[in-house]
């Protein structure tokens, strides 16, 4: 039995399909976190130049960052979201994609 679920689970992961990808059926968060490092300004430049978020809107959601401790910035696929998480990694950010 061990052999057949094996078997199956390993065709499954190699198979190749039509199919669309479950990360793509469902919508993801990315959620910025607040941490010691990181400030209102550097937040809203990010979300401006990485999530296009207008001066406005990434000026709000940072405050609310700051006050709450964490605020979902944007929603999409994963596909759509990873990229975005890793640019504002890379700017020093705690960022996170939720399931």
């Amino acid at each position: 039995m061990e052999k057949l679920l094996h078997s199956a689970a390993e065709h499954w992961l190699t198979s190749e399909s039509d199919e669309v990808d479950v990360e793509d059926i469902y919508w993801h968060n990315l959620i910025i976190w607040k941490d010691a490092k990181s400030n209102v300004a550097q937040i809203a430049k990010s979300l401006v130049d990485i999530c296009d978020h207008t001066p406005l809107q990434a000026e709000q959601c940072a405050l609310i960052i700051q006050n709450t401790g964490k605020y979902s910035v944007k929603a999409g696929s994963f596909k759509f979201l990873y990229p975005r998480a890793v640019a504002l990694i890379e700017r020093g950010l705690h960022a996170t994609i939720d399931a």
